[in-house]
Order: C-alpha cells, then structure tokens, then sequence
C-alpha cells in the first residue's frame, strides 16, 4: 500500500497518517492547508532519488553501509516503558533488502525481533 506525504512549512516531507495524529486534524484540512505530495508523484531535491528522500522523510535515522546501502530507522516509545525500533534495510537503488522490529524493555535490553520482510517470520524471543 502506498503512502501518501505532505510537504510541511519547513520544506520536509512526512507521511499523511503521522502528520495527522500529531497535528490532530482531520485529513482534508491537512490537504487545504498544505502542499499535497501524490504516492506516485515526484519529489525533487537536488542530488537524491526520490526513493531516498522518501526514505528520509520516513525515517529520522540512516547510516551508510559499506556496499552503498543504508540502514534506516526510528523508534516508538510504549506504554510501560518498552520501545520499538523498526528498522529498514536498502541496497545502493534504494530498494528495500530487509525489514524489522526490534522491542527493547524498560531497562534498554533487546527482548525480542520481528523480521516482517522478505519473509514475515514472527516474533523472536532473543535469549539473554
């Protein structure tokens, strides 16, 4: 399923559904208000694919991998102290090679990891 972004006041681009929870507004305020961003439009800025800045704009976090990849990433805290890190995996044409979920508990230690793509394998309890 696609995502659709908006282009904010600061020039950034965030998808539709977080933009909205954080603002609190209902969706066609959203779209009168900002600049509307397609799924299958083109975002250009200087210098990146539009893949990367797609990426970017989803993911707070990315390092560069030695093969030309990045690693992207962000997090979401819990209720009752865990946190979720889910992170995407890219070759050097931006196309996603892996992604998961890692859930951390309340003292920072990794619980468990949730592979969702190639393949969805489910929950992994991590042993310490």
């Amino acid at each position: 399923m696609a995502r659709s972004f908006v282009k904010t006041s600061l020039d950034q681009y965030k998808d539709l559904d977080t933009l909205r929870r954080e603002k609190k507004e209902s969706l066609s305020k959203l779209i009168r208000r900002e600049e509307f961003v397609e799924p299958n439009q083109r975002i250009n800025l200087k210098g990146k694919s539009n893949r990367q800045k797609l990426n970017e704009a989803k993911f707070p976090n990315w390092i560069d991998l030695p093969d030309g990849g990045r690693k992207y990433w962000y997090d979401v805290e819990g209720k009752f102290g865990f946190r979720a890190r889910y992170i995407k995996e890219v070759d050097k044409e931006e196309k996603t090679t892996k992604f998961y979920q890692q859930i951390y508990d309340k003292d920072n230690n990794l619980v468990e990891i949730h592979e969702k793509f190639p393949e969805d394998r489910g929950h992994k309890r991590v042993r310490r």
